[in-house]
Parts: C-alpha cells; sequence; structure tokens
C-alpha cells in the first residue's frame, strides 16, 4: 500500500514523491467559476490566507507594509480584513481593495517591476506566485533575474533549483545547488537539494549520502532526516529507515507524519505493537489524518499476528478514512475490503477490492488482482515481513 507520508519544507510535493518536498510559496490555484448548485469558491480573504498589499500601509509614521509585501489574513468580513503585518506582531485592519489574494498578484508584480525593474525582490515575489500556479518556466526566468540583479540572494537560488526540479532539469539543479554553495557550503539544506535531484533519477545511493552530509552538519535537520529514512524505505532497509524516523519523532515529538511514517517501517520489519502505537499516537495528534487510520486499518485486518489482528477496529479505522476521503482513495478502499475479510464478509471484501483494481494499471493492478483472488476464494488477506 502506498501509506508512506512525505515530509516537506516549504510547500507543496506530488504525494508520495519524496519524503522532502523542495519547492516554493504554498499558494491555492485561482477558484475556477461555480457550476450552478455547486459549492461557492473558497473566499481568497479567508483567513490563513495570503494576501498581497496594493499600495504602502502605514500609521502616521510607521510603514507596515510596501507595496507587494505578502501578508497573512487573520480574519475578515465582507468589506474589511485584518491582516497580520511584515513583523509578525501587529495586526492591521485594512480594506479589501487595498489587498490583492496572492493567486491574483502576478499583475501587481508587472507592474512594481516596471516602476522598479532593479529590485530583485520583486522577481523572486512573481516567480513564487507563478511556481505556486505551476507556471515553472516563466518562474525559473524570474528567479534567475533576482540572480542577475542580487548574485548573493541565496533565498533565489534555492527558489531556481526547487523550480529546476518540477522541470526534471536535475542538471540544471545540480549547477544551481553548486553556486549558491559557493555562498555558504556548510548549508544542509543544500545538500538535501541534491539528495532529492539524485533521488529523482533513481540513485538512492547517492541521495543518501548528500542527505548525511547534511547530518553531518545538522544532525538534527527534519528534512535530511526524513529523506534519509525515506530512501532506506525504498531500498528496503526498514532497521534504518526506523532510526531516521525514529530521530525525527525526538526532534518533533509532535509530528503526526513523523510518528506515521516511523510507524509504518516499524511494520515492514515486524513491530506490530510499535506501529499500531504510531498510527494511535499520530491520530491523537492529527484527528483528521486519514493516512494514519488507513494505516491503522490495513495492519489491524492483515497482520500475522493473531494478537495483532481486530476486525471490528480495522473497519472502524478504515470507514473513517473513507468518508474523510469520500471514498475517492484507492488505499482507503482497499483498507476497507481487507477490514470486510477479516470480520469474513467476503461480498463486501470483492466489491471494494475490485474497485481498488479498477483503479490501477500495469503492475499495480497485478498486485490487487492477487489480493481479490485471495478473497474470491473466501480467505483473509495476510502482510508478509521481509
Amino acid at each position: 500500500m502506498s501509506a508512506f507520508c512525505p515530509a516537506r519544507i516549504s510547500c507543496r510535493w506530488p504525494a508520495f514523491a519524496i519524503a522532502v518536498a523542495l519547492t516554493g510559496m504554498a499558494v491555492a490555484q485561482q477558484p475556477a467559476a461555480t457550476a450552478p448548485g455547486a459549492p461557492a469558491a473558497a473566499d481568497p480573504y479567508q483567513a490563513g490566507s495570503l494576501v498581497v498589499a496594493k499600495v504602502k500601509l502605514q500609521n502616521k509614521e510607521t510603514i507596515y507594509a510596501q507595496p507587494g509585501q505578502a501578508m497573512v489574513v487573520v480574519s475578515s468580513d465582507e468589506t474589511n480584513i485584518v491582516v497580520r503585518a511584515v513583523d509578525g506582531e501587529s495586526h492591521l485592519r485594512v480594506a479589501r481593495t487595498a489587498m490583492v489574494p496572492i493567486q491574483q498578484s502576478a499583475p501587481l508584480y508587472d507592474e512594481l517591476i516596471k516602476a522598479t525593474p532593479t529590485d530583485a525582490n520583486l522577481f523572486l515575489a512573481r516567480a513564487n506566485v507563478y511556481s505556486a500556479r505551476g507556471e515553472s518556466d516563466k518562474a525559473v526566468a524570474d528567479y534567475r533575474q533576482a540572480i542577475k540583479l542580487d548574485d548573493q540572494y541565496e533565498a533565489a537560488y534555492v527558489s531556481l533549483a526547487e523550480a529546476q526540479m518540477r522541470l526534471a532539469d536535475y542538471d540544471g539543479v545540480m549547477q544551481t545547488v553548486a553556486s549558491v554553495m559557493k555562498l555558504d557550503p556548510e548549508n544542509p539544506t543544500y545538500f538535501v537539494l541534491r539528495g532529492v535531484a539524485y533521488r529523482h533519477q533513481e540513485k538512492l545511493d547517492n541521495a543518501i549520502a548528500e542527505f548525511t552530509e547534511a547530518l553531518k552538519r545538522k544532525p538534527d535537520h527534519a528534512p535530511a532526516l526524513s529523506s534519509r529514512g525515506f530512501m532506506y524505505y525504498l531500498k528496503r532497509d526498514y532497521t534504518n529507515a526506523v532510526k531516521d524516523f525514529d530521530a525525527w519523532v525526538k526532534v518533533d515529538p509532535q509530528n503526526a507524519m513523523a510518528l506515521n511514517n516511523r510507524g509504518y517501517n516499524r511494520q515492514f520489519a515486524g513491530d506490530f505493537v510499535g506501529a499500531l502505537q504510531d498510527y494511535d499516537k499520530a491520530i491523537e495528534i492529527a484527528p483528521q489524518f486519514a493516512l494514519a487510520f488507513q494505516n491503522k486499518a490495513w495492519l489491524l485486518a492483515t497482520c500475522p499476528d493473531d494478537k495483532i489482528r481486530n476486525g471490528n477496529a480495522a473497519f472502524e479505522a478504515a470507514s473513517k478514512a473513507c468518508v474523510m476521503r469520500s471514498y475517492k482513495v484507492p488505499e482507503d478502499l482497499k483498507a476497507l475490503a481487507a477490514a470486510y475479510a477479516e470480520l469474513k464478509d467476503f461480498k463486501h471484501a470483492i466489491e471494494f477490492q475490485q474497485r481498488v483494481v479498477d483503479s490501477k494499471e500495469g503492475e499495480g493492478k497485478s498486485v490487487e488482482q492477487n489480493v481479490l483472488d485471495t478473497y474470491k476464494q473466501n480467505q483473509p488477506f495476510r502482510i508478509k515481513v521481509e
């Protein structure tokens, strides 16, 4: 089951792609027009959203934000919003018309850049908007311009490498990282960037070496720990994977993702009790963490240890995962099917596992078909410890 959860440094990466996602700003796509009868699009000024100042925000002598600076919405009503100022402490009440949602801010940055074409910060900001909208080619051009204007701008180098990663330009990533390392050769994040590039090229040993170099410089560097742990998982070295995820949990004991990942590798290593403890703790910390419910359900339904299996508890956990994600995630359905099978309800086990099979292609389809065939023989499925 694809029940492993990637960690993140700053933003989004395709799910399950890598144990560390290195991208730009986390910005939602611009909402599409709403069809008749469909739910209204989310308010781009709702609490937690990023907005950009269209004008200088100041009170007498105090300047809180310059045009183009991003701020976080704290609360809003129909005409005004309260934003958190750049200093991170002050809250300002401003008219909605004074701000623009960040996903719609590229035209504002166009105007600001025309007025001040030598400001590297503006190119970086516009590039981040392009990056979040999936326009990586435009983002790369703006990141390069920011670096051209300020060749000491480390954030622009990092963001450029992240955009190149999304374009699968791994040679470009290596060149960019080599450049930024001249500015700060001991920064662990740069080793992580190189490791991610190696991972995407399936050079797992090279990736592990880079993550290890990052950890030599900062032993509690969570992205490096989670990334190296994921590499060990891919190499089926579950013992070392557990060690790295255990170290991540010690760095951040309230991180549900870290607990889930440690539990998943404990499961593969045969530590079923420890795995369940990790899933339960992850759920306690993050009650809407569907993946932890899915993993818990799968283990409770398929564990080879009779003392661990519990069909009713598996059904409860799988049902919660399915409801949270509207019965749309095949792995949730797979866990539910396994729970039905453990309860000897093979009719429903076959029904839901067939939906899993239908969602797959190639080798994945064959794997799921084997599980389905087990249910058709009125037999529950059992995992094997490697």
